[in-house]
């Protein structure tokens, strides 16, 4: 088997990971709405290019709003005018013709799609979402670069073209897969109209869709991004070379072979809200681990005198603090102290600077992030879990020792964690031809690796990413961000996530430790650890238990 086969069949595993790690949502909505999930969480995309028929039905929903609006979100048709071409039939038909009405919608700019989008966001959630069992809320928006590409590679990380196959021609009738031309100008002759059918434009539901049932990702118009004055996928104007998946064209205002197509954003779930987990002695318990200092004594030497620094023995928490834990204990002191709740409420606005993702914003509130850790939070709110933890423990009567403690751990006890468990770990493996990663980081992308060569004759070996797509393999792990706190347990332990998905807090110093879902993987090393001043959403923790009195 070939490293880019293995590489493909890893990547498709973990993209079925992704898709399946979302809460279900009922295939008939999805139909109705002709939405396809595209592999990212929450998201999916509209199969067909926006049409002049969709965009007509919100131009008529904006003049039930606002006749002004209406005005404001007409199509420049004179962009279809050429100096070299005679075009006023399509000028004057192709956006009101009925026989266009499939036809993708031409002429608007980036800031008409986005009104488009924000209309038909208010429409599915005033008449469609509103009678569904499973979604509260939803946001229509275009898609980010990274969402686009994903949606075209369709599973598949080495893909050329948005359609399938390797080739612009379908292997079998020797036609082009796409509207698109091989010579530029050249829209009439064997390579244009003869060859793919058509001359200009071509209905949004031709040709074959790729392998996530998307029509049109390559060829026809090109599409907008949510960043302004970039757009990917070809058109009908343009040559297969502006087709591939890794090109990107510029445009500066409306033009006739640039359109737009939409994702849906979940952003609220109906009856998806947390519920509250009961949690006791015996389930503490059961998450603990024994960390027997004494078979594992260490010790420096500080100007000739040996010094031992092993900690005492304790317990270590063999999972991250869960959203499910820490929403208890909102519950339990929003009713004994407001000041107390409020300054333990994790900040959902630190996840503006992370991610696009509008369901973060309700993270720790969501029924399907339960299992995820806790981030966002002080460590102040840490050490007040802790306390009342210990205190839920004491005063349980099934409890297995008389009177405990918990806590963050301190730095000697993390420092003890790093050598016993974590100085021989791998974060990923390689065996019977399969990567396996191991802990939820920033993995690393073969396809960009390159080196230089130095003027010592040495090479400088390092991953050349895309500036405008620097997090392009964070995924390769399964994960974008964070992760379940019961996912990459470690080999041989009953521990889980101590490297990567949520760094971790030290009770005696401003730092946290293990790394994160942001950190790369050829970074990670036993003691990595950075600042931790503030709330952040790569920042948890995970509890030690000392017993008092047995």
């Amino acid at each position: 088997m070939t490293f880019r086969k293995i590489i493909f069949l890893t990547f498709f595993v973990l993209l079925k990971i992704a898709i399946t790690a979302q809460p279900e949502v009922n295939p008939k909505f999805l139909k109705q709405l002709n939405l396809v999930p595209i592999g990212i969480a929450n998201t999916y995309m509209f199969k067909y290019e926006v049409s002049n028929l969709n965009y007509i039905e919100m131009m008529f929903f904006a003049q039930k709003k606002d006749p002004d609006l209406y005005q404001e979100m007409l199509p420049d048709t004179l962009s279809w005018r050429n100096p070299l071409g005679y075009n006023e039939k399509f000028v004057e038909y192709y956006f009101r013709h009925w026989a266009f009405k499939n036809y993708p919608v031409v002429g608007v700019s980036h800031d008409q799609a986005i009104q488009y989008c924000a209309l038909l966001t208010e429409f599915l959630n005033k008449n469609i979402i509103i009678n569904s069992k499973e979604i509260e809320e939803v946001v229509v928006r275009l898609p980010t670069e990274f969402e686009w590409e994903t949606a075209a590679r369709a599973g598949n990380p080495f893909k050329v073209y948005p359609w399938k196959g390797e080739t612009i021609r379908n292997e079998k009738s020797g036609i082009f897969q796409g509207n698109f031309v091989v010579g530029f100008g050249d829209q009439i002759t064997n390579s244009g109209a003869l060859n793919d059918g058509m001359d200009i434009t071509t209905p949004h539901d031709a040709y074959y869709p790729n392998d996530f049932g998307i029509y049109n990702l390559g060829g026809n118009v090109a599409e907008m991004l949510a960043e302004s004055g970039l757009s990917k996928g070809g058109s009908w104007f343009h040559g297969p070379v502006q087709c591939r998946i890794d090109s990107l064209i510029h445009y500066s205002y409306p033009e006739s072979w640039l359109g737009f197509r939409y994702v849906v954003e979940i952003v609220k779930y109906r009856n998806k809200e947390v519920r509250s987990t009961p949690i006791n002695a015996k389930i503490i318990d059961k998450n603990l681990v024994f960390m027997d200092s004494t078979l594992h004594q260490k010790s420096y030497n500080m100007g000739g005198e040996i010094v031992n620094i092993t900690p005492p023995s304790f317990y270590l928490s063999s999972i991250e603090t869960p959203n499910s834990w820490y929403n208890l204990f909102l519950d339990e002191i929003k009713q004994t102290s407001l000041d107390d709740y409020n300054r333990c409420v994790p900040d959902k606005n630190l996840w503006d600077s992370t991610t696009t993702i509008l369901n973060y914003k309700e993270y720790v509130n969501q029924d399907h992030f339960q299992d995820f850790p806790v981030v966002n939070i002080s460590k102040d709110a840490a050490k007040l879990f802790c306390e009342w933890l210990s205190n839920k423990y004491n005063q349980d009567a099934n409890r297995k020792f008389q009177k405990v403690s918990f806590s963050l751990p301190t730095l000697k006890e993390w420092q003890f964690i790093a050598t016993v468990l974590l100085e021989d770990f791998y974060t990923y493996s390689f065996k019977k031809g399969q990567i396996k990663y191991l802990a939820n980081v920033h993995p690393s992308d073969i396809n960009y690796f390159s080196r230089v060569a130095l003027e010592d004759k040495r090479y400088k070996s390092f991953y050349d990413y895309p500036k405008e797509k620097p997090f392009i393999s964070r995924g390769l792990d399964g994960y974008e961000m964070l992760c379940p706190v019961n996912c990459f347990k470690m080999e041989s332990t009953n521990f889980y996530n101590l490297y990567g998905n949520a760094a971790e807090m030290v009770a005696d110093d401003e730092v946290a430790y293990g790394g994160s879902w942001r950190t790369h993987i050829e970074s990670l090393h036993p003691n990595l650890n950075y600042n931790y001043i503030y709330p952040s959403p790569e920042v948890g923790f995970r509890i030690v238990m000392r017993v008092i009195e047995e």
